[in-house]
């Protein structure tokens, strides 16, 4: 699923109800982005992806930034302004505390990155 600003769009995301703990369950991803995705991507001009890693210890939090990547004079550009959020491992899945953001928080099912 995407998360996102509920003030971005009509379309937002219906499972995004404000700053707070998300869980990512789908067929998009079971977790958060863990390396650039371009702008244009998951439904918003400005698309997020953990600049960090996810802790991996059960139990376990870490602070890390989000990069939001956007179209700046008509050109694809990298990391144009950050967020932070905290990860927890729950074992068989990551949790996530979340900020209000112009722009999507991306998924991903691909392997973790170490």
């Amino acid at each position: 699923y995407y998360f996102d600003n509920v003030t971005y769009s009509l379309y937002h995301a219906i499972d995004w109800v404000g700053t707070g703990w998300y869980k990512f369950v789908g067929p998009e991803g079971h977790r958060m982005a863990d390396k650039p995705v371009g702008p244009k991507h998951c439904g918003s001009e400005n698309s997020g992806w953990i600049n960090g890693s996810h802790p991996t210890t059960p139990g376990s939090s870490t602070n890390v930034s989000v990069c939001f990547d956007c179209i700046e004079e008509d050109f694809p550009k990298e990391c144009c302004f950050i967020k932070e959020a905290t990860i927890t491992n729950c074992g068989q899945y990551f949790v996530y505390f979340l900020q209000q953001v112009y722009g999507r928080y991306c998924a991903t099912n691909d392997s973790l990155e170490q």
